[in-house]
């Protein structure tokens, strides 16, 4: 699979131990879920028990904008707005 990453994206992952091998298999197995104008891909404990909690945000043209670990971020997810707000196009 080849990503692009943005810098924000690759400064994320070198902090918090986030290779790019995890990133794809996210992305494969990962739940898929479509918020705030971006794609979150989250990999739930079901998934893989490695990578749980594991959370890749993309934009729609296929970049990673960033990465980050929480176990409980699907609820965070489900909690922002599906659309863009009006500000923010």
């Amino acid at each position: 699979m080849n990503l692009k990453y943005t810098d924000h994206a690759r400064t994320r992952m070198a902090q918090r131990g986030i290779t790019e091998q995890d990133i794809a298999q996210a992305i494969r197995i990962g739940l898929k879920i479509r918020r705030a104008g971006v794609i979150f891909y989250f990999v739930r404990r079901k998934d893989s028990h490695d990578l749980h909690g594991l959370t890749v945000v993309q934009a729609k043209n296929g970049t990673v904008l960033t990465t980050y670990k929480n176990k409980r971020g699907l609820r965070d997810i489900k909690r922002k707005s599906k659309y863009l707000s009006k500000e923010m196009k």
